[in-house]
């Protein structure tokens, strides 16, 4: 009977040791769980993009860069809200250097780096006339998204354009990962947001907001366009330029242009049309080495038959008959002056006005914005005279 008693209290004791220790685990997660919340709020990086884009309603300053890539969609579509633009850009980050002071007189946002593929183009196009109604919507259209191997492989970076737990969770998770770099940047950033203690870019004078901002300084400015980090301009631009390192291997090629994405940008361009916008689509410029390797590569050529389907004048004719005002900028001038590209395929900020300038020069581009400020255009690029200028031409200018 003692034995049994005995048994029974050691069962006891052991089931309140164990419930014990299952508090305090759960109470220490709950703890980290509220430290994590509270850094997040606190950085902006756990709050619900929509909140983190309003720092910039009326505070053209402010460069902020959402952590995790999957809310920079979200970030973006709150901007365009928030400052209903007349004219908008969207697609991948080949567009990312158009700035607001490029389109004077009209009211201008850059919404790119939020759609790769047709798909993710048309989506986001629909979701910004649910809060906006832009007059004219250029996005990036290149040869390589009407491959279906494209769409298979960009797939995957379809954009949280509603915030959701997922991209909460994802947030904070990237701002545990910014804080735990090696380099101990992370780490500087998280305290210097803490303290509220927002450094000023080293060639704009921008205000650095959020831990990527600081750490990287690099970010979104008040007009949606993108500014890089300075080591991007500098160090690595010789590795960048190099055609081994560029478009085509980051690219997938194809032997053709797939109906199925054709198909896509036709849809897209209905559903534009029928809310009274006009698509233009653009081929921004990319590095003349590269045009030269796509058109003339024997060795690359099976895997160039998107390049020449896009290129043809028969598909020229079927965008047309989509009703897009197409503009291929693939083979400019400009092209040709590796001064105007940050790599291959990205044209720094003075690249894209000179862009912009031999746009103007065509039919439809002229047409669908008829008041462009082509001779302050010109002007402007007078200016970039200098390395510092080429990348940061028009620094903390914005139209609004």
């Amino acid at each position: 009977m003692q034995l049994s008693v005995t048994s029974t209290t050691q069962q006891q004791t052991g089931a309140r040791r164990g419930r014990r220790f299952l508090a305090w685990v759960v109470g220490f997660a709950l703890v980290q769980i509220a430290l994590m919340e509270y850094l997040g709020w606190t950085t902006l990086e756990g709050r619900p993009p929509s909140a983190a884009a309003r720092l910039q309603q009326g505070n053209m300053p402010v460069v902020f860069f959402p952590t995790d890539a999957r809310n920079w969609a979200a970030f973006k579509l709150q901007r365009i809200a928030d400052e209903q633009p007349e004219i908008i850009a969207i697609g991948n980050s080949r567009c990312s250097q158009l700035r607001s002071a490029m389109f004077t007189p009209y009211k201008f946002y850059n919404a790119c780096l939020t759609a790769w593929t047709v798909s993710q183009l048309r989506d986001f196009l629909n979701r910004i006339t649910e809060v906006s109604r832009p007059r004219v919507v250029i996005f990036s259209m290149d040869y390589f998204q009407l491959s279906n191997s494209y769409q298979r492989i960009e797939g995957k970076r379809a954009g949280a354009f509603r915030y959701n737990i997922g991209g909460h969770i994802g947030g904070i998770g990237s701002l545990i990962g910014q804080a735990m770099d090696t380099s101990g940047h992370g780490l500087e950033a998280l305290w210097e947001c803490l303290a509220g203690r927002y450094p000023q870019h080293p060639r704009e004078d921008l205000t650095m907001v959020g831990v990527t901002a600081v750490r990287n300084g690099a970010g979104f400015r008040w007009d949606g366009s993108l500014i890089y980090q300075v080591a991007q301009y500098d160090d690595a631009k010789r590795v960048m330029l190099d055609l081994k390192n560029g478009l085509v291997n980051a690219i997938p090629g194809a032997p053709r242009a797939d109906e199925e994405q054709l198909a896509e940008l036709a849809g897209m361009a209905a559903d534009a049309k029928a809310k009274g916008v006009l698509l233009v689509g653009i081929q921004f410029p990319i590095y003349a080495p590269t045009v030269d390797f796509l058109d003339h590569d024997e060795g690359y050529r099976p895997y160039a038959g998107t390049w020449r389907d896009f290129e043809s004048e028969a598909m020229k004719k079927r965008f047309a008959e989509m009703g897009i005002v197409h503009i291929d900028l693939s083979r400019a001038v400009m092209s040709k002056d590796p001064e105007n590209f940050v790599d291959t395929s990205h044209p720094s900020e003075a690249g894209m006005v000179a862009a912009l300038i031999e746009a103007s020069d065509t039919a439809g581009f002229a047409a669908a914005l008829p008041r462009l400020d082509i001779p302050g255009l010109r002007e402007d690029l007078g200016r970039a005279n200098d390395y510092v200028n080429h990348y940061h031409l028009y620094r903390s200018t914005f139209v609004k």
